[in-house]
């Protein structure tokens, strides 16, 4: 029952905060944000530019709980009593073996439950900042290094890309590893 209430809390908040977040972070109310990404990309590399994609380990799990209320705080302050009622203590982990199924293995304190159905705008929300920062730091580089005159970043959820001259995506890949550390992410290094 409360997965049914959430999805429809999600549908009712999804297109709002998604053109909040748009165009940066395509997961969130956006219809074909895949396709989208994927499209650009596509065409970017065509062009002779360089194409990072970037995916965070285990990021929906370890995404900072006080970066998604900032984010809530920012693009969505009607959910942060909901998100502060089911997120403000530490959620249970349990087993998923067949000998030990359900058996409570530990708490946690960051990311968001496996099969929230405001998992992902919860997530999306929290990334926003850096996004934003990311961002800023990209046009700054454009502005004062010559690395070209094309920046792109999009984000699909934990998957990133960054679009432009191959020394720029060098540099802001970097300054995506810096920035993500603060909510709590890291790239999936495979």
């Amino acid at each position: 029952l409360l997965r049914l209430m959430l999805r429809a809390v999600n549908a009712h908040f999804a297109p709002s905060v998604g053109k909040k977040l748009a165009p940066l972070q395509l997961a969130v109310g956006t219809s074909g944000g895949t396709e989208i990404l994927a499209t650009v990309a596509r065409h970017a590399y065509h062009e002779g530019l360089a194409v990072a994609s970037l995916d965070f380990a285990k990021a929906y799990q370890s995404m900072r709980r006080g970066a998604i209320a900032k984010g809530l705080q920012e693009y969505c302050p009607e959910l942060l009593p909901l998100f502060k009622a089911l997120y403000g203590t530490s959620s249970h982990l349990r087993a998923n073996t067949a000998d030990e199924r359900g058996a409570l293995v530990g708490l946690s304190s960051t990311g968001c439950k496996q099969g929230d159905p405001l998992s992902t705008l919860f997530f999306c929300v929290g990334l926003q900042a850096s996004l934003l920062e990311i961002q800023t730091r990209g046009e700054r580089l454009l502005a004062t290094r010559n690395f070209g005159s094309i920046f792109y970043l999009l984000g699909f959820a934990d998957d990133l890309q960054i679009i432009g001259s191959p020394l720029l995506v060098q540099h802001l890949a970097l300054d995506v590893a810096e920035v993500s550390e603060r909510c709590g992410l890291t790239f999936n290094k495979a």
